[in-house]
């Protein structure tokens, strides 16, 4: 019992944690943490399947909430796949959506897609209804979705950032993507298969390696924002100099001095204090750098 229960257990900690970085103040997504939140549901229905079935309670109910919140995992997969490719396909999540709506409510409240379940020996696994089909449609549609805003993320993307995103997301969803297309190859083949030891495995691998993905990615877009805010103000600062200029505030002299220094210091700080790469950027040996810096009495701290 508890050699099947091991993944699904580890899995829900891992959602539990990434869950918890949230409430610590760690920059990611939301669409991130709403997929990370229904990946903690999943696991938690497959728990509680595991000790009801050795308990030998009715899991009918159980297996028609975990279905829906299989249906959900793939509409929010969607939408993080879009968030992270530039949402160049606006639209795909949002129909998925809808559509997850629609099936979820016709797998809770009819038979169409889930007639009941059966026991496959350490787990149970649903009775297909007349329709369970839609399913299996639904599923691969949702993964096919995703696959196109990645490819058109890596192959066509809006900004080199994008193309970046789109390749760590793909290794990070290539074992859920696998994973899903063996089951549902499996399953249409006839054979009888439960998910619930295999899929909690993918999960956690998607989860560390879009968690690394998220936060190398979320430092990387604060650094071009601040970097642009350096811009914005650098520019704010040349222009009062020019007004002052204009104004007959202050002489020829002085203006060219203090834009001088405002470039300067722009592109010291740039480098994060780093004098020889500052130098090559502006084009001049090391020693000339220091040179202005003594002239315009900068102060280095080296």
């Amino acid at each position: 019992m508890t050699m099947y229960m091991l993944p699904s257990a580890l899995a829900l900690v891992a959602s539990v944690i990434l869950l918890g970085t949230f409430f610590y103040g760690r920059k990611s997504s939301s669409s991130f943490y709403n997929l990370i939140l229904v990946f903690a549901c999943m696991s938690a229905c497959e728990l509680l399947g595991f000790l009801r079935f050795f308990e030998q309670s009715s899991l009918e109910g159980l297996l028609r909430v975990y279905y829906v919140t299989v249906i959900i995992a793939i509409a929010f997969s969607a939408r993080y796949v879009g968030q992270v490719t530039g949402n160049r396909l606006k639209n795909i999540p949002a129909v998925i959506f809808g559509f997850a709506l629609v099936i979820s409510a016709i797998v809770l409240f009819t038979n169409l897609i889930i007639a009941g379940s059966e026991s496959i020996g350490y787990m149970v696994t649903a009775i297909k209804g007349e329709h369970y089909m839609a399913f299996r449609v639904y599923s691969l549609l949702g993964i096919l979705a995703s696959c196109s805003m990645l490819f058109i993320g890596y192959f066509k993307p809006a900004a080199d950032t994008i193309k970046q995103q789109s390749q760590y997301c793909a290794m990070a969803f290539s074992p859920i993507i696998f994973t899903s297309i063996g089951v549902l190859a499996l399953m249409m083949l006839g054979i009888k298969v439960n998910a619930t030891v295999v899929m909690p495995l993918a999960m956690i691998a998607f989860s560390v390696m879009a968690y690394r993905g998220e936060h190398v990615f979320r430092s990387a877009e604060e650094n071009v924002q601040r970097g642009n805010q350096d811009k914005k103000l650098a520019s704010l600062k040349i222009q009062e100099t020019f007004d002052q200029f204009s104004d007959g505030d202050i002489n020829y002299r002085d203006a060219v001095s203090d834009i001088e220094k405002i470039m300067v210091l722009y592109k010291y700080n740039q480098n994060e204090g780093n004098a020889s790469s500052t130098a090559k950027q502006m084009g001049m040996p090391r020693s000339s750098l220091y040179s202005i810096f003594n002239r315009l009495m900068i102060e280095t701290g080296s």
